[in-house]
Protein backbone atom coordinates (compact mmCIF):
# COMPACT_ATOMS: atom_id res chain seq x y z
CA UNK A 1 0.00 0.00 0.00
CA UNK A 2 1.00 3.55 -1.12
CA UNK A 3 2.25 6.18 2.19
CA UNK A 4 1.03 9.64 1.20
CA UNK A 5 1.52 10.67 4.31
CA UNK A 6 4.62 12.96 3.71
CA UNK A 7 2.60 15.23 1.49
CA UNK A 8 3.34 19.16 2.00
CA UNK A 9 1.52 22.06 1.56
CA UNK A 10 2.04 25.06 0.34
CA UNK A 11 0.81 28.34 1.00
CA UNK A 12 0.94 31.41 -1.78
CA UNK A 13 -0.65 34.38 -0.85
CA UNK A 14 -3.75 33.38 0.52
CA UNK A 15 -3.97 30.28 -1.75
CA UNK A 16 -2.97 27.05 -0.71
CA UNK A 17 -1.50 24.96 -3.15
CA UNK A 18 0.48 21.13 -2.53
CA UNK A 19 2.89 20.35 -5.30
CA UNK A 20 2.02 18.59 -8.48
CA UNK A 21 4.59 15.67 -7.57
CA UNK A 22 6.60 15.20 -4.66
CA UNK A 23 9.81 11.87 -3.63
CA UNK A 24 11.62 11.26 -0.84
CA UNK A 25 13.97 10.48 -3.10
CA UNK A 26 17.02 13.02 -4.13
CA UNK A 27 17.79 13.60 -7.64
CA UNK A 28 20.43 11.37 -9.32
CA UNK A 29 22.37 8.04 -8.23
CA UNK A 30 24.96 8.11 -5.15
CA UNK A 31 23.93 9.92 -2.21
CA UNK A 32 24.58 13.80 -2.23
CA UNK A 33 26.96 15.28 0.01
CA UNK A 34 25.27 18.93 0.65
CA UNK A 35 27.91 21.96 2.21
CA UNK A 36 27.12 25.53 3.55
CA UNK A 37 29.35 27.89 1.95
CA UNK A 38 28.74 30.66 4.39
CA UNK A 39 28.09 28.75 7.18
CA UNK A 40 24.27 30.17 7.91
CA UNK A 41 21.43 28.15 5.95
CA UNK A 42 17.57 28.93 6.72
CA UNK A 43 15.80 26.44 8.50
CA UNK A 44 11.90 26.08 7.68
CA UNK A 45 9.11 24.26 9.59
CA UNK A 46 8.06 22.07 6.55
CA UNK A 47 9.88 21.61 3.41
CA UNK A 48 8.25 24.82 1.57
CA UNK A 49 9.94 27.94 1.18
CA UNK A 50 6.53 29.62 2.82
CA UNK A 51 6.77 27.62 5.68
CA UNK A 52 7.24 29.25 9.03
CA UNK A 53 10.95 30.55 8.83
CA UNK A 54 12.48 28.49 12.46
CA UNK A 55 15.64 30.82 11.95
CA UNK A 56 18.67 30.68 10.68
CA UNK A 57 21.54 28.23 11.99
CA UNK A 58 25.13 28.53 11.79
CA UNK A 59 26.74 25.41 10.66
CA UNK A 60 30.65 24.99 9.94
CA UNK A 61 31.04 26.07 6.25
CA UNK A 62 32.39 23.88 3.77
CA UNK A 63 31.62 20.77 6.16
CA UNK A 64 29.28 17.80 5.15
CA UNK A 65 25.53 18.62 6.47
CA UNK A 66 23.79 15.56 8.08
CA UNK A 67 20.21 15.32 6.67
CA UNK A 68 18.10 11.87 7.12
CA UNK A 69 15.38 13.00 4.81
CA UNK A 70 14.65 14.81 1.98
CA UNK A 71 12.12 15.69 -0.89
CA UNK A 72 12.43 16.52 -4.21
CA UNK A 73 9.33 18.20 -5.17
CA UNK A 74 7.40 19.44 -8.66
CA UNK A 75 6.10 23.13 -7.92
CA UNK A 76 4.72 22.96 -11.59
CA UNK A 77 4.86 20.69 -13.60
CA UNK A 78 6.88 20.98 -17.25
CA UNK A 79 5.59 20.27 -20.70
CA UNK A 80 6.33 17.53 -23.65
CA UNK A 81 4.69 17.22 -27.00
CA UNK A 82 5.14 14.75 -29.34
CA UNK A 83 6.28 14.80 -32.39
CA UNK A 84 5.30 11.64 -33.58
CA UNK A 85 3.39 8.55 -32.53
CA UNK A 86 6.00 7.24 -30.10
CA UNK A 87 5.53 4.70 -26.93
CA UNK A 88 6.89 5.54 -23.72
CA UNK A 89 8.21 2.61 -21.35
CA UNK A 90 8.63 2.65 -17.63
CA UNK A 91 7.21 1.89 -14.44
CA UNK A 92 3.38 3.14 -13.70
CA UNK A 93 3.01 4.34 -10.63
CA UNK A 94 -0.55 5.32 -10.82
CA UNK A 95 -2.24 8.18 -10.04
CA UNK A 96 -0.11 9.38 -7.48
CA UNK A 97 1.27 12.45 -6.43
CA UNK A 98 3.75 11.43 -4.25
CA UNK A 99 6.22 8.33 -3.28
CA UNK A 100 8.13 7.49 -0.62
CA UNK A 101 11.23 5.94 -0.74
CA UNK A 102 10.09 2.94 0.57
CA UNK A 103 7.09 2.17 -2.05
CA UNK A 104 9.61 2.88 -5.03
CA UNK A 105 11.67 0.61 -3.79
CA UNK A 106 9.28 -1.90 -3.14
CA UNK A 107 8.72 -3.53 -6.71
CA UNK A 108 5.01 -3.12 -6.46
CA UNK A 109 4.75 -1.17 -9.95
CA UNK A 110 4.03 -2.61 -12.74
CA UNK A 111 6.14 -2.26 -16.44
CA UNK A 112 4.26 -0.10 -18.90
CA UNK A 113 4.11 1.15 -22.19
CA UNK A 114 1.77 3.93 -23.46
CA UNK A 115 1.56 5.12 -26.53
CA UNK A 116 1.17 8.92 -27.28
CA UNK A 117 0.10 9.95 -30.55
CA UNK A 118 1.32 12.87 -32.48
CA UNK A 119 0.68 16.18 -30.36
CA UNK A 120 0.15 14.62 -27.59
CA UNK A 121 1.00 16.94 -23.82
CA UNK A 122 2.11 15.64 -21.15
CA UNK A 123 3.36 16.36 -18.21
CA UNK A 124 7.54 16.54 -17.18
CA UNK A 125 7.33 16.20 -13.48
CA UNK A 126 11.27 15.37 -12.23
CA UNK A 127 14.49 13.88 -12.98
CA UNK A 128 15.15 10.84 -11.07
CA UNK A 129 18.90 9.46 -12.07
CA UNK A 130 20.47 7.89 -14.97
CA UNK A 131 18.53 8.85 -18.01
CA UNK A 132 14.84 8.12 -16.22
CA UNK A 133 12.78 10.74 -15.11
CA UNK A 134 8.73 11.05 -13.94
CA UNK A 135 6.45 12.19 -16.29
CA UNK A 136 2.64 12.27 -16.36
CA UNK A 137 0.41 10.69 -19.15
CA UNK A 138 -3.18 11.46 -18.56
CA UNK A 139 -3.82 9.93 -14.93
CA UNK A 140 -1.04 8.48 -14.27
CA UNK A 141 2.75 8.83 -13.54
CA UNK A 142 5.08 7.04 -14.96
CA UNK A 143 8.81 6.32 -13.89
CA UNK A 144 10.54 6.93 -17.91
CA UNK A 145 13.08 4.86 -18.82
CA UNK A 146 14.56 6.72 -20.97
CA UNK A 147 12.98 9.55 -20.25
CA UNK A 148 11.04 11.53 -23.46
CA UNK A 149 13.47 14.33 -23.12
CA UNK A 150 15.98 12.71 -24.14
CA UNK A 151 14.93 12.25 -27.30
CA UNK A 152 14.70 14.71 -29.30
CA UNK A 153 13.42 13.58 -32.58
CA UNK A 154 10.40 12.31 -30.77
CA UNK A 155 9.53 14.88 -28.04
CA UNK A 156 10.41 18.60 -27.58
CA UNK A 157 9.77 20.83 -24.51
CA UNK A 158 7.54 23.49 -24.64
CA UNK A 159 8.06 24.62 -21.22
CA UNK A 160 10.34 23.50 -17.99
CA UNK A 161 9.43 21.90 -14.94
CA UNK A 162 9.33 24.42 -11.57
CA UNK A 163 10.99 22.21 -8.64
CA UNK A 164 12.51 22.42 -5.06
CA UNK A 165 14.88 19.87 -2.99
CA UNK A 166 14.62 20.21 0.20
CA UNK A 167 16.81 18.05 3.37
CA UNK A 168 15.78 17.81 6.91
CA UNK A 169 19.20 19.04 8.68
CA UNK A 170 20.10 17.53 11.42
CA UNK A 171 22.84 18.81 14.64
CA UNK A 172 24.04 16.59 17.18
CA UNK A 173 21.26 13.66 16.68
CA UNK A 174 18.65 16.08 16.59
CA UNK A 175 16.62 17.23 13.78
CA UNK A 176 16.94 21.36 13.17
CA UNK A 177 14.30 21.28 10.00
CA UNK A 178 14.12 21.95 6.67
CA UNK A 179 16.32 23.43 3.83
CA UNK A 180 16.32 24.49 0.85
CA UNK A 181 19.37 23.09 -1.69
CA UNK A 182 19.75 26.20 -3.60
CA UNK A 183 22.85 26.25 -5.34
CA UNK A 184 23.21 29.07 -2.95
CA UNK A 185 22.86 28.61 0.87
CA UNK A 186 23.28 24.84 0.35
CA UNK A 187 25.52 23.44 -2.49
CA UNK A 188 26.00 20.20 -3.60
CA UNK A 189 29.71 19.43 -3.72
CA UNK A 190 29.80 15.72 -5.15
CA UNK A 191 28.30 11.82 -4.29
CA UNK A 192 29.39 9.24 -1.88
CA UNK A 193 28.95 5.92 -4.29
Amino acid sequence: MLSFAFLSVFLWGSQVIAPEFETELWPEEGRPRLQAPAGLISIREKPCSSATLIGKVRVPPNVDLVFDETRYQTLQAGSLRALSDVTVRGRNLGPIVSISRASYDDGQFPDAQLTCAKGTLIKYLLYRAEGTCFVKIGENVIEADPCPDSDAAAFVSESPAKTEWWIRVRQEGKPLGWALVDGTEVTEVGREF
